[in-house]
């Protein structure tokens, strides 16, 4: 699968990865009003993350992250929706094998943040930020993610996510 989010061009495998995009889901594009993280990714069966793509980050975060925190907690929320089949959506854009207990109970489930253009020096106050922030710990506590991840394009490119 191919598409690009915030000036970067992602490429996927699928024998390695299921991807689902909510902002092509027929039930979200007849929200209004509703932000979603941009994209969910199962890396080889074993790692789930919960995807929100930036140009850049601002100085002061604590507003920036809530932002991101409430875009996250509502694709999951949309994302129980239809696997729940709470939802009209037949969940086709939704991976098969997500619908499955075994996937909504892998433990390795983890919000991931990549800011395209922070430069590598400003990553770990951006990674200290989002790990004491209280909309992320809630997030922790609510759903069981692990400790959140911040990482810029040029670490992206090491994971062979990008074209």
């Amino acid at each position: 699968m191919k598409f690009e989010e915030s000036g970067m061009k992602f490429h996927f495998d699928d024998t390695d990865f299921n991807i689902w995009l909510p902002e092509h889901c027929e039930d979200y594009k007849k929200m209004s009003g509703v932000q979603m993280a941009d994209f969910m990714v199962e890396v080889k069966q074993s790692k789930v993350f919960l995807v929100e793509v930036k140009t850049s980050a601002p100085k002061d975060t604590q507003a920036f992250l809530s932002d991101i925190a409430t875009k996250i907690r509502c694709m999951i929320s949309l994302f129980t929706s239809i696997t729940w089949g709470r939802k009209n959506d037949t969940g086709a854009e939704v991976p098969k094998s997500w619908k499955k207990k075994a996937f909504l109970t892998n433990e390795k489930w983890r919000c991931l943040l990549i800011v395209k253009d922070h430069k590598d020096d400003w990553l770990q106050g951006l990674q200290d930020s989002i790990t004491i922030h209280p909309d992320f710990k809630e997030l922790g506590q609510l759903y069981g993610l692990l400790q959140p991840i911040c990482v810029n394009e040029k670490k992206v490119k090491t994971f062979g996510w990008l074209e």
